[in-house]
């Protein structure tokens, strides 16, 4: 048993310096510290931490080391990839991305499947989401919300152009980049093809 505590030690010991020396993220310690299978990569992309979760799946932020830039990579969940029709969902959101390019859309840069896991790579935007701003401050200066609300118009004017109903918008999906509310946001709307 002690030699075991003592391997449990050095392990962790090992995971905090290689976390130190960047060769880690904090989320992929606790995922090669948590006993179950450690996933690091999908197809090219190198997992970096977990963003989102949703009914299809889960966001990652991702780095793309051929281009050299973090991506959002959206997976979709292994549980429903029996359901025809979330997949065939999933298809969907991955064709309706592949047709939008405006400032104010989360762009798509890639899409597919290896092995058992489909999916789909876009923009990675730092920030948080309206729905977080409105939690953390309460009501949100008007000339502010009018802002987003017009940058969000000027995105689904955008996808209306090329033939798509949002369907599902909503605070949380509009990212304002940027760490703070600051003078003037920048919105760019996601999850278009759910």
């Amino acid at each position: 048993a002690r030699q075991t505590i003592e391997s449990q030690v050095d392990l962790n010991e090992a995971v905090i310096e290689l976390v130190r020396s960047g060769h880690l993220t904090s989320w992929q310690a606790r995922q090669l510290l948590s006993g179950e299978r450690a996933r690091f990569f999908i197809g090219k992309y190198k997992l970096l931490k977990l963003v989102g979760r949703g009914a299809m799946g889960y966001v990652f932020k991702a780095a793309q080391p051929v281009m050299n830039r973090v991506v959002a990579l959206k997976v979709m969940s292994r549980e429903i990839l029996h359901d025809e029709r979330a997949v065939a969902r999933f298809q969907r959101e991955i064709r309706a991305a592949s047709l939008l390019d405006h400032p104010h859309i989360v762009r798509a840069f890639d899409a597919g499947q290896t092995r058992n896991t489909h999916y789909l790579v876009m923009e990675y935007v730092p920030g948080k989401d309206l729905q977080h701003w409105i939690n953390v401050a309460g009501p949100l200066p008007i000339a502010w919300s009018c802002e987003c609300i017009r940058q969000a118009a000027e995105g689904l004017q955008h996808a209306h152009q090329k033939g798509l109903v949002h369907r599902d918008l909503k605070p949380s999906n509009l990212l304002l980049v940027g760490k703070s509310m600051g003078s003037r946001p920048f919105v760019k709307v996601v999850d278009f093809g759910l």
